[in-house]
């Protein structure tokens, strides 16, 4: 679903959003920010969708933040 809402707002190739867009389930996120983090990521900037924000926030930081 964030795949397709996010082509739909940006007409970029697939491999292009792969370079700046990290979504999907909590489990896929994390998995994304590890191998990020294994290539010497150390800051990642959030943007989340402002009509669920605090949710998706909350989600983040329970989900995500506590894991990794």
């Amino acid at each position: 679903m964030a795949r397709k809402r996010f082509q739909q707002i940006i007409n970029m190739p697939q491999e292009q959003v792969n370079e700046f867009v990290i979504y999907g389930t909590p489990e896929d996120v994390l998995r994304q920010i590890e191998l990020l983090e294994e290539a010497g990521i150390q800051y990642f900037i959030i943007d989340l969708d402002p009509s669920k924000e605090l949710e998706a926030l909350e989600m983040f930081a329970n989900e995500i933040m506590k894991k990794s």
